[in-house]
């Protein structure tokens, strides 16, 4: 995909990018990593984040994308690269990271010991753009390494070698996400040797250019539902009502190309459909858009959700009554909205025909606290 067409379409400022392109003719590439110049698949829709990011590494600022999942983080690292034409290490960052793994260690060769760069130094020896894959899943321990390369100084001091300057065109891009499993609050000494980019939500204009470009052959009708039916998601996990798990771009995108192939709808999204290519997850994200949009649309009327048991078949007062039950939701989305329009174009809404009795709640609470307990 073309990044420059896509940019200028897009009504990026064009001073910057004559710049970006001054910038790629005054530094060139080593033959030996020209492979690694990336060739987006996908182009990120945002007029002003690209402008203030462009501006950053123009001024020789490394970057931090920090945003909720789906804002498109690491697309938009890939882009810049592409966009400035460097070769990029993807340096994916855990709690196992150390400095070791990150600058290199010693190896033997020859019958010598010899120092064995990692991603970082030759990031930084061959000029490219260093991706930081959720910075803040690293230890800040591990990431002190670090702190000579992003700020002024730009170099890496190997114990018992060499001090290896970083080349003028090598950019560090870090990608984060806030208050997910096994993350953690970044040093403050780290973050300020970056410049911080806050990624905002996708917006409905953005999503119908991305949903165009990866399926030309869609009408401008599903284009505008899926845009809709996604957003409609987005409010849902804002507000509470569902999990944030189900708000999955990548999922829904992923649903649709099975969709395309001929894959029925049922198996695209999860395990329910026939074919069980996959489980509750990724690609719920587009069932639950359905459920959404049948939920809000009145017809026909659902019963209350929190006391259908659909494993069971049966209603239990296991929830507060007014309240969401997220877990119910999907089951219930699986079992008849996905399963059920397949065979029948009647969904197959469970009737509340009368309140369970105080036997049969009993023997729900008695196999909920034994699946528990296992």
């Amino acid at each position: 995909m073309d990044v420059w067409k896509e940019l200028e379409a897009e009504g990026v400022n064009r001073h910057l990018l004559a710049e970006v392109r001054s910038f790629r003719d005054a530094h060139g590439v080593a033959e030996e990593v020209r492979g690694r110049i990336p060739n987006p698949r996908f182009v990120y829709y945002g007029k002003d984040v690209w402008e203030a990011a462009a501006a950053a590494v123009l001024c020789g600022e490394n970057l931090l994308l920090a945003g909720p999942k789906a804002t498109g983080k690491n697309v938009l690292a890939e882009n810049l690269a592409a966009l400035f034409g460097r070769p990029v290490w993807d340096i994916s960052m855990h709690i196992n990271v150390d400095a070791a793994s990150l600058i290199g260690t010693d190896t033997l060769k020859g019958g010598e010991v010899c120092f064995r760069e990692g991603p970082v130094c030759q990031c930084a020896r061959l000029g490219g753009f260093g991706i930081l894959d959720e910075v803040n899943m690293a230890k800040n321990e591990a990431l002190a390494v670090l702190h000579a390369v992003l700020d002024f100084r730009r170099a890496i001091d190997v114990p018992g070698y060499d001090r290896i300057p970083l080349a003028e065109e090598t950019r560090f891009i870090a990608t984060m996400n806030y208050g997910y499993a096994g993350t953690r609050e970044l040093n403050e000494a780290l973050t300020s040797r970056f410049a911080v980019v806050q990624m905002p939500t996708i917006t409905q204009d953005n999503l119908e250019k991305l949903l165009r470009a990866q399926f030309p052959d869609l009408t401008a009708k599903y284009v505008h539902q899926f845009a809709l039916l996604f957003l409609d998601l987005q409010k849902k996990c804002d507000s509470a009502e569902i999990s944030t798990k189900a708000l999955d771009l990548r999922g829904m995108l992923d649903a649709l190309r099975l969709i395309r192939r001929g894959i029925p709808a049922g198996a695209a999204v999860c395990a329910a459909g026939a074919a069980g290519i996959c489980r509750l997850g990724r690609f719920c994200s587009l069932a639950l858009a359905l459920f959404a949009r049948f939920r809000s649309s009145g017809k026909p009327k659902l019963p209350p959700l929190q006391n259908y048991d659909c494993a069971a078949g049966k209603y239990y007062a296991c929830c507060p009554v007014g309240t969401y039950c997220n877990t119910f939701s999907e089951t219930w989305v699986l079992k008849n909205w996905i399963s059920g329009p397949r065979q029948n174009a009647q969904i197959r809404v469970p009737s509340p025909s009368s309140p369970p009795s105080k036997k049969a709640s009993n023997e729900h609470s008695v196999s909920v606290k034994r699946r528990q307990q296992k």
